[in-house]
């Protein structure tokens, strides 16, 4: 399949995990250039969760799966030529004559393919006998619970998965669904930047923006011009003078016009504002910022605030009245 211009991007995202699949078992056809179309699925698809997860394992590469058996690879090859019962009778026998802890997670997907959520819970718990709590099995730990309709217990497990690498996509997602389920409302993160620059270098801001939340977007930009995300945690200084700002202004709108304090720049301020009270305002700044060039910060700091990052997700789904 060549890739055009005009390729829709759930094809680009669908290719991208296909290319995966064929690269991680050294399946015909998966020589491909995976890194360059997985920063293409980023470009487009930036919070897409397989743009996500493909972000996350090669920020914190510790945090993905080890790499597959070379003697599961008969089993991939079945199911990439769609024999899915197939693939799950030689995977139970691969397993137990070639144990391997990726074999075990990748039985129990198959198991769950085929339904069989009992047996997919114990490969699983195989492969975290070996593994410990890594976040991809953590995961599928999650979504057997959401299968059994536990959405509470998959919320939990969404969050320790999140808890390690904030990045991803997956759990993010899974996190989303079982808030819901369970009647929270999930914030969506990152929460939109409200400034943005001109072909000639020049600040726009949003219209809708009242005028205490424009001042707030303005000492974040004064700042976030000079430092960047050269901060640890990322963009630190810049949103705690956005913060600052709006505790100060936001009861002081002059414009006749601004009535309703639930408009949307003004809610993500106040969000913002109800993360930092927290004092889980480093943990968002993790999750929004985490990149190549500081995941080693991230790696230090996250052995002391594991704790601190877990509360920020828990946080960021509690029901309306507890806001």
């Amino acid at each position: 399949m060549n890739l055009t211009p005009f390729i829709q991007p759930g094809q680009l995202a669908r290719l991208v995990d296909r290319l995966r699949f064929l690269t991680e078992h050294e399946l015909k056809g998966g020589q491909a250039d995976i890194r360059e179309k997985g920063k293409r699925l980023l470009a487009q698809l930036d919070d897409h969760p397989l743009a996500m997860n493909f972000k996350a394992f090669e920020i914190l590469p510790e945090s993905a799966l080890p790499a597959p058996s070379p003697s599961f690879g008969p089993v991939a090859q079945l199911f990439s030529e769609g024999k899915a019962t197939e693939a799950l009778a030689l995977a139970a026998t691969t397993v137990h004559k070639t144990p391997h802890p990726r074999s075990w997670v990748n039985y129990g997907d198959l198991q769950v393919l085929h339904k069989d959520l009992p047996g997919a819970e114990a490969s699983y718990r195989r492969a975290l006998e070996e593994l410990g709590k890594t976040p991809p099995i953590e995961l599928r730990f999650g979504r057997i619970e959401a299968l059994h309709q536990r959405w509470d217990a998959a919320h939990r497990k969404a969050i320790s998965a999140l808890s390690d690498n904030p990045l991803y996509g997956s759990a993010r997602f899974l996190w989303a669904e079982s808030a819901n389920a369970i009647g929270r409302l999930a914030v969506n993160i990152p929460i939109s930047e409200r400034v943005y620059y001109g072909p000639a270098g020049n600040r726009l801001y949003d219209n809708s923006l009242s005028e205490a939340a424009r001042e707030a977007w303005r000492c974040w930009a004064d700042i976030d011009q000079q430092l960047g995300a050269t901060e640890t945690p990322p963009k630190q200084s810049a949103y705690e003078a956005l913060i600052a700002s709006w505790r100060q202004n936001r009861n002081q709108n002059s414009d006749p016009g601004y009535i309703d304090p639930s408009q949307d720049a003004d809610n993500d301020l106040q969000i913002l504002e109800s993360i930092d009270a927290r004092g889980l305002l480093g943990p968002y700044l993790w999750s929004i910022g985490l990149g190549h060039s500081n995941a080693d910060v991230f790696r230090s700091w996250i052995t002391s605030n594991r704790g601190r990052m877990t509360q920020f997700w828990e946080s960021l789904s509690q029901s309306g009245k507890d806001r």
